[in-house]
């Protein structure tokens, strides 16, 4: 857990300099399902692994309106992905996000700028997967209307795996838009290329010398060789959230995935279903 000694240090000084500023607590819950199609990465039909996922989620934090123009968050997130068949690949991350956002003019609709950093850790029920997580955000964004508003920004995030074949940098892009479809429905249409390592699967050749950044797992129902490949992975997304309360909500949504390797793709189909609910 060495990757949150920094975070929450600053967090605390952070949180000791805003003490007089406007501040309140967020508590946010969420549990849900998440159903893919290629778990494994894999480009042959063979070698893909399907399952659902129960995905809890719960978020503690402090937001601070600094200024008129300017707030901050610090927020802790853990989040669960809990898999029946696998319990391999069953997870908790407990990350902690230090964001500063500031207004770039004056009104509901002046453009924002956001900056975040956020590490912590990944633990696997395979142990050879747990990673320690860090990364940084930029995000910009603009609401038109009362209906529509637009998000884009930049993430970069590295995984310090206790195997090397599981460590991971990568760069993504994102584009975003939502729209109030009524006052209780809202639409969320997304895009974005994700750049960098990805691990993929693929069944073992008897005899075969091993590939670097390999190694031979039991994470699925039969071993398959876990393999780190440079890739880019576009991510097409789009979700209706339906407000049942001004606290409570329920969402469902679907992303298309393709990774595109030196020599295969590895698509992955994923939908989800959630409910929402802020204390």
């Amino acid at each position: 857990m060495r990757p949150l000694a920094l975070p929450a240090f600053l967090c605390a000084l952070l949180l000791a300099h805003a003490a007089a500023a406007h501040a309140e607590w967020i508590v946010d819950a969420e549990g849900g399902i998440v159903y893919e199609d290629n778990l494994t990465r894999a480009t042959r039909q063979a070698d893909r692994r399907s399952d659902i996922a129960l995905a809890p989620a719960l978020s503690l934090g402090h937001y601070f309106q600094l200024t008129d123009a300017m707030s901050l968050l610090a927020v802790a997130d853990f989040k669960g992905s809990l898999y029946p068949r696998f319990e391999g690949l069953s997870n908790l991350s407990s990350t902690v996000t230090l964001g500063v956002k500031h207004k770039l003019g004056l009104g509901a609709f002046a453009p924002w700028l956001r900056v975040s950093a956020t590490a912590g850790a990944l633990d696997y029920g395979d142990n050879v997967r747990d990673s320690s997580v860090v990364g940084a955000a930029v995000q910009v964004g603009q609401r038109f209307s009362e209906r529509i508003d637009l998000q884009a920004g930049y993430t970069y995030e590295t995984l310090n795996a206790r195997n090397g074949v599981f460590d991971q940098d990568s760069h993504t892009f994102g584009l975003k838009g939502n729209v109030a479809l009524t006052g209780a429905v809202q639409l969320t249409l997304g895009y974005s290329a994700r750049l960098g390592d990805l691990v993929v699967h693929k069944a073992p050749v008897p005899g075969a010398a091993p590939a670097p950044h390999s190694r031979l797992v039991n994470t699925f129902d039969t071993p398959l060789v876990a393999l780190r490949i440079d890739a880019t992975t576009h991510i097409f997304a789009a979700a209706v959230s339906y407000a049942l309360t001004p606290r409570a909500a329920l969402n469902v949504g679907y992303e298309y995935q393709i990774s595109i390797g030196p020599l295969f793709s590895y698509p992955n189909n994923l939908g989800r279903a959630s409910f929402d609910y802020s204390f």
